[in-house]
């Protein structure tokens, strides 16, 4: 097996270490240009992916959350056979060594490590004993049997380090003789031989190569960056393929459509306690890393979701999450490579970003043009459904209403971002239409299904051509209850077993 990686190896330090993310170089990240959203006063801004052995797995905030039992059911009762959750749990208990222990719901010795977060502190107990008094029930493991409730967050992390998909499973089989992979290799488009994918054209070290494989052609660049190459290889909407100068090779208009991503927003709480935005000074940076090496705890071992709230607005089942952090941390000007940095304040300062997690906004990925170099048109009005705006103003509300109930009303001195100034729904609608941000959680670009639209299988094959599979987050009908770092990894898992033959006889059922 050739495994091609775009960007380079995964040495760099500051992939490993969780903090590092803020110092992290934009050499390891994608940046795809959306276009402007007229429903957010026109922001145009980056679409981020790994641009490194790991992929995204290797740059995230490592949040592990599986999703809801039901959006899995929910794919099965569409067609996806195979796909509901009694049939992928067993994946999931295989995948993870669960610091809380194995289980009927939580696997103990797999190969990706989940743990708690490594580093507590006194706000974040304030906000999760402030959540239950405010109404929401205390989970212990929100990727238990229940989703619900108020809970301490779980990372992709192994004594305090990034736990990756390259760590986890890449590594141990780099030793393997029948595994090569290739650093700086970017595939330009997928080869074909009548209906067949007989391998790909890839750029390395300023050369052209063509690479054939004997059985498949396995595709996992994400969902972006996968409709795009599909589409450049003449895979996608016919139209749009010949308007760009693309061959086509089958006319498939699912590809490329269906986009989703979660719409959020972030409030900010000034505090009256020294938050973990000021422990960054060369003494606490010298005392973290000791942390590190010496326990695997502390500052350096830090990921966003200190706490993670999942509730529903509309009172069924799970629709929403808000995560909190013990550090203000905003977004600064853009970088020279276009992408918005992230600092810290330089305030005491507490972040919640609520979230909403069954968006009905839609939109696509669109090649504009043969040539593999130029990114595609990426359109999303993400505050397009009023039913998004309102549920997030929802949850909103109910951020203020846990932050203003003891004990973290005790430590909060005032709301920094939006203000207390915007109480109406119409106060609400204007900031998030000025202040939402797209989730980085993108999907449902190559649908997977049984109807027209859909562009793979339930065996994960691309419809109307052979030896080609999608195998990564652009095939979910719709997008998980949560973030998709552990879905991504599922659908590796499970497409790896389908593509050496197992997991085939519920599939035939």
């Amino acid at each position: 097996m050739l495994v091609l990686e775009a960007g380079g190896n995964d040495h760099n330090p500051l992939l490993h270490v969780p903090a590092g993310i803020l110092g992290l170089s934009d050499k390891y990240k994608w940046k795809f240009p959306t276009a402007p959203d007229d429903t957010r006063n026109n922001k145009s801004e980056m679409m981020e992916g790994g641009k490194v052995v790991g992929g995204t797995s290797s740059i995230n905030g490592m949040v592990w959350v599986r999703g809801n039992p039901r959006d899995y059911d929910s794919w099965a009762e569409e067609g996806c056979v195979g796909w509901d959750f009694a049939s992928l749990l067993p994946y999931f208990r295989s995948m993870e060594s669960f610091e809380g222990g194995e289980n009927a719901f939580r696997g103990g010795s797999g190969p990706q490590h989940v743990s708690f977060l490594r580093v507590r502190h006194r706000l974040t107990e304030a906000f999760v004993d402030a959540a239950k008094n405010a109404g929401h029930v205390f989970n212990e493991d929100y990727n238990g049997e229940h989703q619900a409730g108020i809970a301490y967050g779980q990372v992709s992390q192994k004594r305090g380090l990034r736990e990756s998909s390259a760590s986890s499973f890449l590594d141990p089989a780099r030793k393997r003789r029948n595994l090569r992979l290739a650093t700086k290799a970017y595939v330009r488009r997928i080869l074909f031989e009548k209906s067949r994918a007989v391998g790909v054209e890839y750029e390395r070290n300023g050369s052209i190569r063509v690479v054939r494989c004997e059985r498949e052609v396995l595709l996992t660049a994400g969902a972006i960056a996968t409709p795009r190459l599909l589409q450049l290889s003449g895979v996608g909407p016919a139209d749009q393929l010949r308007e760009a100068g693309i061959e086509v090779q089958v006319d498939l208009p699912g590809v490329g459509a269906n986009l989703q991503d979660h719409l959020g927003i972030a409030l900010f709480f000034e505090a009256n306690v020294k938050t973990m935005n000021r422990e960054f000074t060369p003494w606490d940076i010298a005392r973290g890393g000791v942390d590190l090496l010496v326990r695997g705890r502390g500052t350096a071992t830090a990921a966003f979701a200190h706490a993670i709230l999942f509730g529903s607005v509309e009172g069924n089942g799970v629709d929403y999450k808000a995560i909190f952090a013990p550090y203000g941390l905003t977004a600064s000007e853009h970088s020279p490579g276009g992408l918005k940095r992230e600092k810290l304040m330089d305030t005491n300062a507490v972040t919640v970003r609520p979230t909403v997690l069954h968006p009905r906004a839609r939109g696509t990925v669109v090649v504009c043009s043969a040539d593999p170099n130029r990114p595609p048109l990426i359109r999303h009005r993400y505050a397009s459904d009023d039913r998004d705006v309102l549920t997030l103003v929802s949850i909103c509300r109910a951020v203020r209403e846990i932050v203003s109930s003891d004990p973290m009303a005790r430590y909060i001195v005032r709301e920094l971002l939006p203000g207390t100034e915007v109480s109406s729904d119409s106060d609400w609608e204007h900031s998030i239409r000025e202040r939402a941000y797209p989730g980085k959680h993108v999907g449902g670009t190559c649908k997977m299904g049984v109807d027209e639209s859909s562009v793979v299988d339930p065996r994960l094959n691309v419809y109307g051509v052979e030896g080609l599979r999608v195998m990564d987050m652009s095939i979910t009908p719709r997008l998980p209850t949560g973030n998709t770092n552990a879905p991504a990894m599922l659908i590796g898992a499970r497409g790896a077993d389908l593509v050496r033959g197992g997991g085939l006889r519920e599939l035939d059922t």
